[in-house]
């Protein structure tokens, strides 16, 4: 089933009527709903399986880049169709022999316009949240401290969570400061891309204490944008549990920290009423100018037919040599 035009749909005017609807997700494709949102943009009905991995998150660090922060710490298969957001993150790639590489910019690109009409007298911010391998402690209460000194200065404080992050006492700690709970991306909803989207139009500003994908989409659809002056720097050595190496855990912390991110992104760094958008910031990490056509897409994913017979053989061919073995 295609997903409905959501141009003039009133569910999303407003970010406490957005809608939700749980999924399986089977493959990389899915997460976020993404395989929703791209079958709707190349007009295909069914459903496919995906010969390609998707690159999802929007690293803002090409000059620090390692091929780990985009594959993660195992290596893929070379002939794997692989999307990256730039030409930088091509580059990397191919260079660590990796064959099919597209440019085709972020996931969010694909959703589908939601016209919503901006309230300026709403903020809307977004904690630091775990990884979908590893939890992690994401109660900030100096943050939230910070934002409820903000209430009296907008119609609408909203703390966006991450959906694998809502626990009692991290909501405990929101509600009694009279905030407002945004229940955030979900790799399991298939309406996450859309929500963001839509709440993100919605939102005049945006605060963050991490930096992060939202806050680059953020940019990217014209909210005024900030970072809490005391960033979040969690310990990031939970990632050796899941294959990283430790050089991996020291860039990743070293490009989060707020020395590395005052040197990048020096005029985030301010009140949040004097924040400014950087439209064009946005559209450059996220590989705005690389979206690919519905045609693209198609062959991107692994969805155009001679990658669909030699992905089900292959396949095939893999399950006989177990067999016989």
């Amino acid at each position: 089933m295609l997903i409905k035009n959501l141009k003039n749909d009133n569910s999303f005017y407003h970010p406490d009527l957005h809608p939700r609807e749980k999924f399986v997700t089977r493959q990389n494709l899915d997460r976020f709903g993404f395989s929703f949102v791209l079958r709707n943009y190349c007009g295909i009905k069914q459903r496919r399986r995906s010969f390609c991995q998707w690159i999802h998150g929007v690293p803002w660090w090409d000059e620090d880049l390692d091929i780990s922060d985009l594959i993660g710490p195992f290596a893929y298969k070379n002939n794997l169709n692989i999307v990256v957001a730039n030409e930088i993150q091509k580059s990397l790639c191919n260079a660590h022999g990796y064959k099919n590489v597209f440019i085709g910019g972020a996931p969010i690109l694909y959703t589908p316009n939601i016209e919503v009409n901006r309230n300026p007298d709403v903020l809307v911010a977004f904690i630091a949240h775990s990884a979908e391998q590893e939890g992690k402690n994401v109660i900030d209460t100096r943050y939230l401290d910070f934002l409820e000194s903000q209430l009296n200065d907008f119609e609408e404080v909203y703390v966006s969570v991450f959906s694998l992050d809502l626990s009692p006492n991290l909501l405990n700690e929101i509600h009694k400061r009279n905030l407002k709970i945004y229940q955030g991306a979900d790799p399991t909803d298939r309406y996450s891309l859309q929500r963001t989207q839509a709440l993100l139009k919605y939102a005049g500003y945006v605060s963050a204490n991490c930096m992060g994908g939202s806050t680059v989409y953020a940019m990217q659809y014209g909210c005024r944008v900030s970072l809490f002056d005391d960033i979040f720097e969690s310990d990031q050595s939970r990632l050796l549990k899941s294959g990283w190496s430790s050089n991996d855990v020291r860039r990743i912390e070293y490009v989060h920290s707020k020395n590395y991110l005052l040197k990048r992104f020096p005029y985030l760094f301010v009140p949040i009423k004097k924040s400014k958008k950087n439209i064009k910031i946005g559209n450059e990490i996220c590989g705005s100018k690389f979206k690919m056509s519905p045609n693209q897409a198609q062959v991107a994913a692994g969805w155009n037919l001679s990658n669909q017979l030699e992905g089900y053989y292959l396949g095939l061919k893999n399950n006989l040599k177990k067999l016989i073995n």
